[in-house]
């Protein structure tokens, strides 16, 4: 009787003792798996925070060239009107330069197709204009801008219209100079446009000088052939 008693309490203690170990082997592998999500989530925190800087420095970045570019269109690019004069032909011939005032810079430029206009009563007309044919510098054409360049444009004012005048004698002319800027000579988002207006009393071709003259009362006697205006 003595050894069928004793049996069940050896069955009994080794059963507890599987069940101990199990319990242990599914500790250890619950830890290991916390510790690996564990880890798992840092790299992905890390990974998170190494992209949101890079991609904070890559605006920044941007940011930064931008301002450049900015600076570089409003204060580095200068443009104006150089000299307008009457051609054979009873046209005009204007005269227009673009010059980087800070050359150290690079500076590319895509030169423009100038507009002309005149007013009309109170609306401004656009007036029929080309590139000269022995013309160095074409519109579109892109340039380093090293220097101070001068290009040219044919442009006339048709003598069949009524053209409002601001100046006894002149016409009310404005030019439209819209031109691509970069750093760059094969720009991708580091290009900006700068456009500017340029305003003249413009004299008509076979005006009548010496009205011009006594009505306005030149200093000099000498009609300009324009007067440059500010912007307005």
């Amino acid at each position: 009787m003595q050894l069928e008693q004793s049996a069940p309490a050896k069955v009994t203690g080794a059963n507890d003792d599987l069940v101990a170990a199990r319990r242990k082997q599914r500790r250890g592998t619950l830890l290991w798996a916390g510790a690996a999500i564990a880890a798992a989530l840092t790299l992905l925190l890390l990974a998170d925070l190494i992209i949101g800087r890079y991609q904070q420095t890559i605006i920044a970045q941007k940011v930064a060239a931008r301002a450049e570019l900015e600076r570089m269109v409003l204060h580095y690019l200068r443009a104006d009107i150089v000299d307008i004069v009457h051609t054979p032909a009873g046209k005009y011939r204007a005269s227009f330069y673009i010059e980087n005032v800070y050359p150290e810079y690079a500076m590319f430029v895509m030169l423009p197709h100038v507009r002309a206009f005149a007013q009309s009563g109170f609306a401004w007309k656009e007036l029929p204009a080309a590139e000269p044919p022995d013309a160095r510098w074409r519109g579109g054409s892109v340039v380093q801008l090293n220097q101070r360049i001068t290009f040219d444009r044919i442009f006339e004012v048709p003598a069949d219209q009524e053209w409002f005048r601001l100046l006894y004698g002149f016409y009310h002319v404005r030019f439209e100079n819209a031109m691509l800027v970069s750093p760059v000579a094969e720009p991708k988002d580091d290009i900006m446009e700068k456009e500017d207006n340029y305003y003249v009393h413009l004299l008509p071709v076979g005006a009548d000088l010496d009205e011009v003259r006594r009505k306005n009362q030149f200093p000099g006697g000498k009609v300009p052939i324009f007067i440059p205006m500010p912007p307005h």
